[in-house]
């Protein structure tokens, strides 16, 4: 019976970050590998492809890359609270 009612407290374990402000589950390390799939790439795309973008299309470049980065900012935030 005891070993029943810890098994499942196990799965009902939170991790609590910045004094509880932020509450995650059991899987807390996967929030880090999401994110850093989700910026890598932009900033790849960024470093290497913004600067031909700015060369050839000077404002529109820039507007692409700005659009790129605001977006990332906003999938990161939402997946940070709502995981």
């Amino acid at each position: 019976m005891m070993l029943t009612l810890l098994a499942g407290f196990a799965f009902c374990v939170q991790r609590f970050f910045l004094c509880g402000r932020f509450i995650f589950g059991p899987d807390v390390r996967s929030l880090a590998v999401t994110i850093f799939l989700i910026v890598a790439p932009v900033a790849c795309f960024c470093v290497f492809v913004g600067r031909h973008l700015l060369h050839h299309y000077g404002n529109a470049g820039i507007a692409i890359i700005v659009v790129a980065v605001v977006y990332t900012v906003y999938v990161s935030s939402a997946n940070f609270i709502l995981s």
